[in-house]
């Protein structure tokens, strides 16, 4: 995963076991680019436990680093599988 021109980060479109250990890396490599963990969900079209504790975990890491962590234009798969697993205060803005 990397920024975009603008910065954006864009999550993939399997958050899933198969791409655990290729996200957890970027995610790191992310995190430690000291910019605002702000993702745009819209490409996601499966996510399982693996990629949902992925998430949880990058929150976690933002909050205990006091910087802002959001997932903004959630796909409707991603959206739902948040909202199921009950997890969807991930789709809230925290500052």
């Amino acid at each position: 995963m990397k920024r975009t021109k603008q910065g954006d980060l864009n999550l993939p479109r399997e958050l899933t076991v198969e791409r655990a250990e290729g996200l957890c890396r970027d995610l790191q490599t992310v995190a430690e680019d000291g910019g605002d963990l702000i993702f745009f969900g819209n490409r996601v079209e499966s996510a399982d436990v693996a990629g949902l504790q992925l998430l949880v975990a990058t929150r976690a890491m933002a909050r205990a680093a006091e910087r802002p962590f959001a997932i903004r234009r959630p796909s409707a798969a991603l959206r739902d599988t948040l909202v199921l697993s009950g997890l969807g205060d991930l789709l809230e803005e925290i500052s």
